[in-house]
């Protein structure tokens, strides 16, 4: 019986893999997709130079050009550590487009399947 639950496990996990959706962290879109953008605070005098987007998408299963953050084009488009997409956008170009005191930022983009896919992480705006 345990090997099937265990079988049962990895069919799951493998064909959540093929479709690049992988369902953990603290927001999610329809499809199960989340992202978590740091920093979790912009400030007007931040001196960063990326907002980055971090989710549970398979890197891999991306079409990196397609990547986009509230309609701002990603300046890098890279896998973690375990494969997941990481997206960085220029901080000035994100502080131009929110507004205290809390902005929604939407990662979008279309896997290599032609599947579209969105999530979104809210973070704080200062004066």
């Amino acid at each position: 019986m345990r090997h099937w639950v265990l079988l049962a496990c990895v069919c799951a996990l493998v064909v959540g893999g093929l479709m690049g959706v992988a369902v953990c962290g603290p927001t999610s879109g329809e499809d199960g997709l989340t992202v978590q953008i740091s920093p979790g605070t912009i400030a007007p005098n931040s001196k960063g130079v990326y907002v980055t987007a971090h989710a549970n998408i398979a890197y891999s299963s991306v079409v990196p050009a397609s990547v986009e953050l509230n309609g701002l084009s990603a300046s890098v488009v890279k896998a973690d550590s375990v494969g997941d997409l990481v997206a960085k956008f220029r901080l000035n170009a994100v502080k131009a487009i929110v507004s205290a005191p809390q902005a929604e930022l939407t990662l979008t983009g279309v896997t290599k399947a032609g599947i579209e896919f969105a999530a979104s992480d809210t973070v704080r705006v200062l004066d």
